[in-house]
């Protein structure tokens, strides 16, 4: 399952696997992701992706919403993490890390 911070952290890094790598012991263990974890975000990343494009069939989006539901149980967070996929990325604070 994948908390707020956790999340929050993904989005902070936009995504970037290595940035998080290089900077992972600045983070608190709430935060921290496991590759388990990472590689649950970025597919559903992918998937709704897909579906801002309008490429999805209609069994690939309810398999898309039971994932999302099964690893991001908040509807809080499954919003932020929709408002990232489409775009709407409230801050780009990669510079906080440095």
């Amino acid at each position: 399952m994948i908390s707020k911070e956790q999340m929050e952290l993904y989005i902070r890094l936009d995504g970037d696997v290595d940035r998080y790598q290089r900077l992972r012991r600045r983070f608190t263990e709430d935060e921290a992701l496991a590759h388990d974890d990472w590689r649950v975000i970025d597919d559903l990343y992918q998937r709704l992706v897909i579906r801002k494009n309008n490429r999805e069939s209609e069994s690939y989006a309810k398999q898309t919403d039971i994932l999302l539901t099964e690893n991001i149980p908040s509807e809080e967070v499954q919003d932020m993490f929709r408002n990232y996929c489409l775009g709407i990325k409230e801050q780009k604070a990669w510079w906080k890390f440095w």
